[in-house]
């Protein structure tokens, strides 16, 4: 499709012209300054963008574990609670263990999702055994040290995972903070650099 000539004769004369080409060309230093500066803060903000979904991640996870941690804590505490109150009662043995088994089969849930978390390949593997164990019905002291101990483990690896869950948190915020600082002196510097070669070259063009 061509231009009507008078359409063509207009746009060579005021708007591509030999004059309009100079000012482009004076002006480009600062044309490439805007772009380059434009171009890395949106590789900033991209990369801004991906740390922000790993921590969403971490955080998402660290709130699970907490919440899973806080409710298996309180069924240790109110079986223990319990068990307390039977003993200075002289409660049945046979009594003591029925309700020991039933907190810690109301704790499964929570230990289940626990151990899911710390060791998400093998978790149904390291469950097998405690979850055999209070699946009978166990009378003696040596079953409950040994289904005391497994939760025990799951406490301290829920502990250490937590600890490193913050740790990557922390880690992660740093690094965005740290990118967002360098976006920002990034876009002040292009933007000083940009001003300063328009003025500059505006008084070359004006004076030359």
């Amino acid at each position: 499709m061509r231009l009507p000539p008078k359409l063509v004769q207009f746009l060579k004369k005021y708007v591509w012209n030999t004059t309009t080409f100079k000012a482009i060309l004076f002006l480009s230093p600062a044309i490439l300054t805007s772009i380059g500066s434009t171009a890395m803060s949106v590789s900033i903000d991209n990369r801004v963008a991906e740390l922000n979904r790993d921590r969403e991640a971490v955080t998402s996870s660290s709130s699970k574990l907490e919440s899973f941690t806080r409710d298996f804590d309180a069924y240790q505490l109110q079986r223990a609670a319990n068990l307390i109150i039977l003993a200075s009662s002289n409660g049945e043995d046979k009594l003591k263990y029925m309700l020991d088994k039933r907190y810690r089969l109301g704790a499964q849930a929570s230990m289940r999702r626990i151990v899911s978390i710390t060791h998400p390949a093998d978790w149904q593997v390291r469950m097998g055994d405690y979850e055999k164990i209070t699946a009978t019905d166990y009378e003696d002291v040596a079953t409950v040290q040994k289904l005391q101990a497994m939760e025990n483990e799951v406490s301290i690896e829920a502990g250490r995972r937590l600890t490193a869950l913050q740790a990557e948190n922390n880690k992660l915020s740093e690094q965005i903070d740290k990118l967002a600082n360098w976006k920002t002196l990034i876009t002040n510097i292009g933007n000083y650099i940009m001003y300063g070669l328009t003025i500059f070259l505006f008084f070359l063009r004006t004076n030359s």
